[in-house]
């Protein structure tokens, strides 16, 4: 026990520390007092129609079942769904204008927009916050 090392203080200290118990991983609620399912179904009506092919089907889905019932997951998947029939409208524009070149820069363009403004939104709805995505053309009231 000769060549036993002397404790410094420091070391002292963190064996007389409790050690905090971990808290669980849940996402702190927004300002607005909204329940994880509020913000999960408004990020879906955005998220969903970005990774499949649905396009404006799971909005509509997410409208017709909130519509009445949940006023900030209505108001996103409304904006949602005018979202993705505007950018249908503005996608087939840009494809049709390829015949006359302008739609081989045109193009792209509108796909990375609906890309840009499909994420932003879907975080700004999942925070809570309210969104008004740009260029969108409001049919649905």
């Amino acid at each position: 026990m000769e060549n036993e090392v002397p404790k410094t203080n420091d070391e002292e200290q963190m064996q007389e520390t409790p050690v905090a118990e971990a808290t669980p991983l849940v996402a702190p609620p927004s300002a607005r007092g909204l329940t994880n399912e509020q913000r999960t179904f408004a990020l879906c009506s955005y998220l969903i129609p970005l990774v499949t092919s649905t396009t404006f089907i799971v909005p509509l889905i997410i409208w017709l079942l909130k519509k009445g019932e949940d006023d900030y997951v209505e108001k996103h998947a409304r904006e949602s769904l005018n979202f993705q029939i505007s950018f249908m409208i503005y996608a087939f524009v840009a494809w049709m204008s390829i015949f006359v070149v302008i739609g081989v820069l045109l193009f792209p363009a509108v796909i990375i927009a609906y890309v840009l403004f499909s994420i932003v939104a879907s975080v700004k709805a999942y925070k809570g916050d309210d969104y008004k995505i740009p260029l969108c053309i409001r049919l649905i009231k």
